[in-house]
């Protein structure tokens, strides 16, 4: 059986088991459970959250687990074996220096402010229900002087932290002040994007060049995939992901630079915590993450570095007990766990059924959603079993992180259905599909062009274009 008749064999299959699973979404799930008779609009229906994650989990591993499966049975002269995928395998360093393209991160940094300064700040309207989330908490704190205790946090910290920041920066106490804050925020936001961006060349197996161009490329992507809609910024990457973001920024350079680099994990180990506490679902997300990391550290015998993130997670959550006092700190484990055991409950909605709700409400959404998650868990497996894919063990790794991220951030989309929240649910699993699509692209323009003057030339045009689609 030649390649291309293989390929299309497996997409059958794929198609076949997607298929099916959609299909029967309804009757997979088990019964409701309410201990604390939390009422809400999926309670009040006898339908239990829980069966939203459990179909999707099902949804998604099964295609891939037959895509993989499939590759190794009838079309094995094209994958590497199981006992090499993740062989160690030395690292091609043609990266990107920051130092040497300094001019470029100053313009990309000159235009996300030029867009900020440039702002229609007159759409800006009141939202009683969702300002309030924040001055309620932050008026509480400053008469209490309590964050936990004096409020129930709907989101975490943040409800109050950066309100309190905002008017101790401009010394007013308003919503104006608060709403320019998180307008800079999500301006921070966006140069944290392009620092990604970056680092993210350093998963490509283009040539400098090539890395070069998808480097504007990914920038532009990640920058115009956060707006300023607020208080509620429902966005593709939102002010909330800018600890995620930040987190995949050192951890890929934990791993391409292989170094024991005590600060650098220092890092990766203090994000969480804070993401935690500002943003308890990222916070969460992240945790998730990061004790993957620790095992990945773990098998790899890395005990030095297991010391060093173990040691600052440990000074980091007491220093985090000292300053904020076991009253405090209790106040905030309480929210903590009441709100992960009610929040689906009182907050959920039903994930439509893939494809056989199309056109009702938000079925459309859900669908292109989820079938997105199964294209980018496809490229990733692609570029970590096929032969004619030269990536290192360390690029593998940053690949694997990546879906792992984008796996457990759709959990947002699942607790709540609704299309805000699963278009912010799809960021991950587009910036996957986006990488492979612009890498496979650039290797043929690469194949096709050895001068470096056309390099330069399609640089210039990249960045003609970055500025015309900025202003």
């Amino acid at each position: 059986m030649n390649y291309k008749l293989n390929n299309f064999f497996n997409l059958l299959l794929i198609s076949i088991i997607i298929f099916i699973i959609s299909y029967k979404w309804k009757s997979i799930g088990i019964p409701l459970i309410n201990h604390n008779q939390v009422v809400g609009g999926i309670t009040l229906k006898d339908y239990n959250p829980i069966n939203d994650t459990i179909r999707y989990v099902i949804f998604i591993s099964l295609p891939l687990i037959s895509f993989i499966l499939f590759n190794y049975f009838f079309n094995n002269k094209n994958v590497i074996p199981v006992s090499d995928i993740l062989k160690k395998t030395s690292y091609d360093n043609k990266n990107l220096k920051i130092k040497e393209h300094k001019a470029i991160f100053s313009l990309l940094t000159f235009l996300i402010i030029l867009e900020i300064a440039t702002l229609d700040l007159s759409h800006f309207m009141l939202d009683t229900l969702h300002d309030g989330d924040y001055l309620t908490p932050a008026q509480n704190y400053l008469f209490y002087n309590q964050i936990w205790t004096s409020s129930y946090t709907v989101h975490g910290g943040s409800n109050v932290i950066y309100p309190v920041i905002a008017w101790k920066i401009f010394n007013l106490q308003t919503i104006g002040a608060i709403k320019i804050f998180f307008i800079i925020l999500i301006g921070l936001l966006k140069i944290s994007c392009v620092f990604l961006a970056f680092q993210m060349t350093k998963i490509s197996a283009l040539n400098k060049n090539g890395k070069l161009i998808l480097f504007f490329l990914l920038s532009i992507l990640l920058i115009r995939m956060s707006y300023y809609q607020l208080p509620m910024n429902y966005s593709l990457i939102s002010y909330r992901d800018i600890y995620v973001v930040l987190f995949l920024i050192f951890l890929i350079e934990a791993i391409v630079s292989n170094k024991n680099k005590i600060i650098l994990n220092c890092l990766i180990s203090f994000i969480p915590i804070v993401s935690l506490t500002m943003h308890l679902d990222s916070g969460v997300y992240l945790y998730f993450v990061y004790f993957v990391y620790l095992l990945y550290l773990l098998i790899n015998k890395e005990y030095k570095k297991i010391a060093i993130n173990f040691s600052a997670t440990l000074i980091f959550w007491l220093t985090f007990f000292l300053v904020i006092g076991k009253v405090e700190f209790y106040s905030f484990c309480y929210h903590f766990v009441n709100i992960l055991k009610s929040i689906d409950l009182l907050h959920g909605t039903e994930f439509p059924q893939p494809f056989f709700e199309i056109g009702l409400q938000h079925g459309s959404r859900a669908t292109k959603s989820i079938m997105l998650q199964v294209l980018a868990g496809i490229f990733i497996i692609n570029a970590m079993i096929k032969k004619n894919f030269k990536y290192s063990y360390n690029q593998k790794i940053i690949f694997f992180f990546f879906f792992l991220v984008s796996f457990i951030m759709y959990k947002n989309a699942l607790g709540r259905s609704d299309s805000y929240h699963i278009r912010m649910s799809t960021d991950f699993p587009i910036l996957i599909v986006c990488f492979f699509l612009i890498n496979y692209l650039l290797q043929i323009l690469e194949s096709k062009i050895t001068n470096a003057v056309n390099y330069k030339k399609i640089t210039g045009i990249v960045i003609i274009f970055l500025i015309t689609f900025f202003l």
